[in-house]
């Protein structure tokens, strides 16, 4: 009976290390998801309660011989509850719940990211409900299906929707906390396997001896395997676009990619601290401002530029059109003035700042035009 007892008590410990290990990577990753809203810390501490009764319950499942869908759904309705909870005050999906999450579509779809969390502006619930669909696959497929290496998957899923959707770098030690956590995953996993082959046939290597080896070999490695995947990217070359780009000439069918200037009023129109930019100088008594371009289309909630054709064809070189609607003879009575601009690297646009309307313009780089 002690012996039964005591395989008990290992094979739960080991269900729990495993389940509280993938709830707890997930949720590292899931810090990457900070800079969608200014305030992170909403959804990151309610991830935690979703984590931990997801690690549990799944924990206790697998331990008492629960069938896989058994245990899932367990967990799903688990971390649903807490979630619900989170979102709308109850244990269940009701009003207040769905009109919560209506607001914060309403939010991502309005602004940009980092959203603010005032009165009804809140995309803290998605973020709530992402991190429990990803700790619900994370367990299932590391757990419940003893497939640790698939569960990396979704954590690189998890890791990499910040990329295409922010603007600034991710950072370096959310990456490491998830890989660690992935590794540790694999260890405990294959500790367990090991531990199944039997007893050791030299008595002078007891199991505890066997497993202080291989867990000081496996944090080495594991410790050696992040270090390098941090610092490789810094000492291996690269390739931009910049490289291939060798002129105005006609090149080949390049695609050619517009990002819409979008006006954001939380954030865009915010004060923030004064950078200089932009610097101009001119002989125009009265000077004007710079235009970027012109946000001529208005839907429901964004002004936007438009849709643009801009064939690859169309080189931004020679002289420029005349202006539509002026006479020859209003354009020789006009005093032009010459405008020299410079641009800051850290000013970002795909489009060419200028005045409007002009007679003439210089500028580096390849750029191209819009017939409209």
């Amino acid at each position: 009976m002690s012996t039964g007892r005591a395989r008990d008590r290992a094979s739960l410990g080991a269900a729990v290390r495993l389940s509280v290990t993938a709830a707890a990577t997930t949720w590292a990753a899931m810090l990457s998801w900070r800079g969608f809203t200014e305030l992170a810390s909403q959804f990151l501490f309610a991830l935690v309660a979703v984590g931990a009764v997801i690690a549990v319950s799944g924990a206790l499942g697998r331990w008492r011989r629960l069938p896989g869908p058994v245990v899932f759904l367990g967990q799903a309705v688990a971390g649903s509850i807490v979630t619900c909870w989170y979102v709308g005050g109850r244990p269940w999906p009701d009003t207040a719940f769905w009109t919560a999450i209506d607001e914060a579509f309403s939010a991502a779809q309005t602004y940009a990211a980092p959203v603010p969390s005032t009165g009804d502006i809140s995309v803290q619930p998605l973020l709530a409900i992402g991190g429990l669909a990803a700790m619900l696959l994370v367990d299932l497929l590391a757990c419940t299906l003893r497939r640790v290496p698939l569960a990396g998957l979704p954590l690189l899923t998890v890791y990499s929707v910040p990329v295409s959707m922010l603007d600034g770098g991710l950072s370096w030690w959310v990456f490491v906390l998830t890989a660690l956590g992935f590794l540790m995953m694999l260890f405990l996993q294959e500790q367990e396997h090991v531990g199944r082959w039997g007893r050791s046939l030299d008595p002078a290597q007891t199991s505890s001896h066997r497993s202080e080896a291989v867990r000081g070999s496996a944090l080495l490695v594991g410790v050696l395997a992040t270090a390098g995947a941090v610092v490789a990217p810094l000492v291996i070359p690269t390739f931009s676009l910049e490289v291939f780009d060798l002129g105005a000439g006609p090149g080949g069918n390049n695609q050619i990619t517009i990002e819409n200037p979008l006006t954001d009023l939380r954030r865009d129109l915010r004060r923030g601290p004064d950078i200089d930019l932009v610097q101009i100088t001119t002989d125009d008594p009265t000077p004007d401002h710079l235009r970027i371009s012109v946000l001529n289309r208005f839907s429901d909630n964004e002004f936007s530029s438009g849709d643009r054709d801009v064939p690859a064809a169309n080189l931004a070189d020679g002289p420029l059109p005349a202006l539509q609607g002026v006479s020859e003879d209003v354009l020789a009575a006009a005093t032009s003035y010459s405008y020299e601009v410079r641009i800051d690297e850290d000013f970002e646009s795909r489009w060419l700042p200028t005045q409007a309307p002009i007679g003439a313009i210089d500028a580096s780089g390849d750029w191209r035009y819009d017939d409209a």
